[in-house]
């Protein structure tokens, strides 16, 4: 059952046991002594039928909410990889677990790979299911061998620009959760530690490794590289039983191969959803277009994707912006030709054929055009 609507319900019916168990009458008359007995009853039936019509709304929503499930299906279009697609064919199974464990590593400067990230998770969230984004910032803070003050203000900065992307009209079913946050009870620390020590014991140094084949570490970072793959099993599995789906990048599809392999207990496997992966770049690239870079910066970098238009990487930063986050958006390249007519680009084929057919003039006129897409979405305008 979705969250909110569960709280709705819960909330609802404790209210009513308030007004039962609660002696309302004489509360009021000690506050206004006058009140006749007939007003203090109306008020009590008034507020009795606000909670129960509260609560039966969300049951009705809950009833009513439909999960889009060949919307999700259509995400393949847009460079989505779906796996382990059959808890999509089990409308109770996926009612029921239809949260995406999205986990991340917070960084100063988010860039287009969170944009990718965003774009999709506005798209899931709008088909019905909803999204907890666990950010490491613990991790960050020991990888990084940064102190609490700039971390904290990195990952604030890094949930806000995040928020921003994904848009206040689907913060609805989205849900943040911090590492520090979860663990710093003693309880919650007790319960990741010990399913630390029983997930870690059953996965042999060779399954580690392969866990971390398409990640560079180096010596330095050894220990918490290798720690932070069990981390993600025992906060996945701790921190909900409503998860059905996780969201990362390709590079992590061996985890969550050795997630459903050996600590599933449920009867589905998760569905493991993977953005592309973008060429010679991580989220955490600083050479990355980040949030906050100028126009002249990434007018460089546009240029530069476009050197070689007959070679063109259709899996770099800005030909993955314009694929997914531009074109699989509904939105256009418009540019003004050098007659002064208003042209209008409408998906990534007809993008490389105008570049082709476009003299200089033209050339730099969409150039241009894009860069300031992309600069006004990175920064948020």
């Amino acid at each position: 059952m979705n969250r909110e609507i569960t709280n709705g319900i819960v909330e609802g019916l404790i209210g009513i046991l308030i007004l039962v168990l609660f002696p309302l009458d004489s509360w009021l008359k000690d506050i206004v002594s006058f009140l006749p007995q007939c007003i203090i009853t109306i008020i009590r039936i008034a507020i009795s039928i606000l909670l129960l019509s509260y609560g039966g709304y969300k049951l009705y929503q809950w009833k009513t909410t439909k999960i889009k499930v060949s919307e999700i299906q259509n995400l393949e279009n847009l460079e989505l990889r779906i796996e382990n697609k059959n808890i999509l064919s089990e409308e109770i199974t996926i009612k029921k677990n239809n949260i995406i464990y999205f986990p991340v590593v917070p960084t100063a400067k988010p860039n287009v790979i969170h944009l990718l990230f965003s774009f999709y998770v506005k798209k899931l969230l709008s088909f019905g299911l909803n999204v907890n984004i666990f950010v490491f910032d613990d991790y960050c803070m020991r990888k990084d061998k940064n102190n609490q003050a700039n971390v904290d203000s990195d990952v604030a900065n890094f949930i806000l620009v995040l928020k921003k992307y994904i848009g206040k009209s689907n913060n609805r079913g989205l849900k943040i959760i911090k590492e520090s946050s979860f663990v710093k009870s003693n309880r919650k620390s007790r319960k990741v530690l010990l399913s630390l020590l029983k997930n870690s014991s059953k996965l042999q140094v060779g399954e580690i490794k392969q866990i971390q084949q398409n990640k560079p570490i180096n010596e330095t970072e050894t220990f918490s590289r290798y720690m932070k793959p069990l981390y993600n099993m025992a906060f996945l599995s701790l921190t909900s039983k409503k998860y059905g789906f996780t969201l990362s990048g390709l590079d992590e599809k061996p985890l969550w191969d050795c997630y459903n392999n050996n600590f599933k207990i449920e009867s589905y496997k998760l569905c493991n959803l993977y953005i592309p992966s973008i060429d010679n770049t991580e989220a955490r690239d600083t050479n990355n277009i980040s949030y906050s870079a100028n126009q002249a910066q990434i007018l460089e970098k546009v240029k530069h994707n476009f050197a070689d238009i007959d070679n063109v990487s259709t899996n770099s930063n800005v030909s993955l912006f314009l694929k997914i986050c531009t074109f699989g958006d509904g939105k256009r390249v418009i540019y003004s030709d050098s007659s002064n007519n208003s042209i209008s680009i409408a998906n990534w084929d007809n993008l490389i054929q105008s570049i082709k057919n476009a003299n200089d003039s033209d050339k730099e006129n969409i150039f241009n055009s894009i860069s300031i897409s992309i600069h006004n979405l990175i920064n948020n305008n």
